[in-house]
This record gives C-alpha cells, structure tokens and sequence, in this order.
C-alpha cells in the first residue's frame, strides 16, 4: 500500500522506516512542526511545585523536562507509549493507562479520579487538547499549564509537493487532521486562481484517501470534516499502526 505518514518528525521518520518493512510504499510529510517557545517564569515556578506533572507527547518531555529540571520529580503521567518510554529514558518510571494510553484512557486511572487539593501541571504545546486540563480541573485539580512549544501546521505548498496519491494517509492527532484538510484546501485556493490549475485537487483527493488515526475521538472528528474513509488503530505507537495496515 502507498502510504503518507503525516507524524511530527523524528516520529514520521521512524514509522515511516517500520512501514517499509512491511514491504509498504511510504511518504513522509508531517501535518505539524514542534517550534519551542519561551515560557513565563511564574507559570515555570507554578509548575515545578506542583504534585503531578502530567506530559502530553514526546515534545512535551524533550522540551519541557529541561525546563523543570527537578532534583526530585513528583508523581509523572504520560499520554502514550511514545511519550511513557521518553520520560523513562530520563529515569522516570510515569504512570501509563492500559491499551493505548490514549489521553481519555489515561484519564480511567484510580489516581487521576479524585483531585481535590492536588496541583498538577500538564505539559504541552500552545492552543493544545483541552479536554485533560479541563477533566482535571472539574476533578478538583489546581491546574497550571507548561507549553514550551507551539505546533505549526505544514503549508499548501509542502503538501501539495509531498502528495503522490497516496492510499493511506496516518495521522496523530485532531489538530493534524485539521492541519492536513487546512492545507488541502488551501493548496486548492491557490490552483484556482492562477492561469493552470492545480493537476490535483488535494481536498478532495485527502478526503476519499484512508485516514488511519489514532482514537476515537479523532475518528469522530474526521468524519465531521467529511473524510469518507476513517481506520481507528489501537493506539498511537509505532506497532499499532503497523498493525491496522497490515493486510490492507
């Protein structure tokens, strides 16, 4: 199958290789690139007293675990495989849902239930998933938010130059889907209008492609953004993909 891996890199890089492997053709183009922001110093204080520390991605460790630079880490929760094996190269051992360890599985734990009077931090990139600092709150949970990143969304240009017709197209997360369709329809605007149009037209083509993503949740929003055929793996990490592609 010829597949487009839209991952943030080193991620799409390392999917992309396990992939071919499985004798797939595959495409990398990431929906979204990881730009690291400077971080107000009474949020950073906030955070580093706070009880739990709850990481949200890989980004969310490499960029923000520097910057708590704990002697001594509190309790650590990790959305995700991915995110689970960064904070145990530092010698973290986080606390992982069951499954997938997707972010609404993570949210199932015994510890994460009832939260009055805990301080957490949730570590993630700008404008990111609100339903975690939102559940945590209506918990009972003093809440401060770390994003020492920003994701920024790929241009119509870099799609339109990565785009070989793909089968398959996986995505990560909501806003990448978000990110692909905005680009899409872009790089559509912007054939319109000159004196030849685009040879493809992205939008519509993304739409008809397989969306392999990774939950439910982004299942359902996919489908709200009209993309016709959506595959939910088990899961974000690297085996589950691979996985749901197997056979197809």
């Amino acid at each position: 199958m010829h597949v487009l891996v839209t991952r943030i890199e080193p991620a799409a890089t390392r999917l992309a290789q396990g992939l071919r492997e499985d004798g797939h053709r595959v495409d990398t183009c990431p929906a979204l690139a990881i730009v690291p922001l400077g971080v107000p110093p009474g949020v950073l204080a906030a955070a580093r007293q706070a009880d739990a520390w709850l990481f949200v991605s890989v980004p969310s460790v490499a960029l923000g675990w520097p910057l708590l630079a704990p002697a001594a880490a509190p309790a650590c929760y990790a959305v995700g495989p991915a995110t689970a094996a960064a904070l145990r190269a530092l010698g973290v051992v986080p606390e992982l849902a069951p499954g997938s360890g997707a972010a609404e599985q993570l949210l199932t734990l015994a510890s994460l239930q009832d939260l009055h009077g805990r301080h957490v931090a949730v570590v993630r990139g700008r404008d990111g998933l609100d339903m975690l600092p939102t559940t945590l709150a209506a918990r009972g949970a003093r809440v401060t938010l770390l994003e020492p990143y920003a994701r920024e969304p790929l241009s119509p240009a870099q799609l339109r130059a990565a785009w070989h017709a793909p089968q398959c197209v996986v995505a990560s997360s909501g806003d990448g889907v978000r990110a692909l369709q905005a680009a899409a329809d872009g790089a559509d605007a912007a054939g319109s209008g000159g004196a030849t149009p685009a040879a493809v037209p992205l939008g519509p083509a993304l739409r008809a492609a397989i969306l392999l993503v990774p939950s439910a949740r982004v299942a359902v929003l996919a489908r709200s953004l009209g993309f016709a055929h959506v595959v939910t793996s088990d899961g974000a990490d690297d085996a589950a993909v691979r996985a749901a592609l197997r056979g197809r």
